[in-house]
């Protein structure tokens, strides 16, 4: 089975291996990463990076916003406590967004995974530090599809 996509000069379809379409479509994700530890920034961003993920950094929560209001993401995995603009309100800044991303929630704070497992807190996932890259993965891969399917009416 072959998947067809139109070719970069948009004229003519070429057979694509269902593998390749996957590898392409990673790569049209964006990923915002948002963390005031620039060690686990670097660390996120090569990994996913080498995933096939266009990845963004941003290592405070006033320049997410910014960034977030300018430019789209399909996923933004963000800090709980940084100095300044903290994770909460990143989170809550993406409530006002025309295309609302997925969000992944990456905290040293065992304590809110509780409030996660509750619903009480407007994330997709929660991962905890030390980031385990097996988890991060299942996590994202776990994911619906980031695209929402057109809407249908009668």
């Amino acid at each position: 089975m072959h998947v067809h996509t139109k070719a970069a000069d948009g004229r003519r379809d070429r057979a694509v291996s269902p593998e390749a379409a996957q590898k392409l479509e990673a790569k049209s994700r964006r990923i915002l990463v948002v963390d005031d530890e620039k060690v686990i920034c670097n660390f996120l961003e090569r990994f996913l990076s080498k995933e096939g993920y266009v990845v963004k950094v941003v290592d405070n929560g006033a320049e997410a916003i910014r960034l977030l209001k300018s430019e789209a993401f399909d996923l933004v995995l963000c800090d709980l406590a940084m100095p300044g603009v903290s994770g909460w309100e990143v989170i809550r800044e993406l409530e006002g967004l025309d295309k609302k991303p997925k969000v992944g929630l990456v905290t040293g704070r065992g304590e809110i995974l509780n409030s996660f497992k509750d619903g009480e807190l407007p994330v997709d996932f929660v991962i905890e530090k030390p980031i385990k890259l097996v988890e991060l993965t299942a996590c994202i891969n776990e994911m619906r599809p980031l695209k929402k399917p057109p809407q249908l009416s009668f």
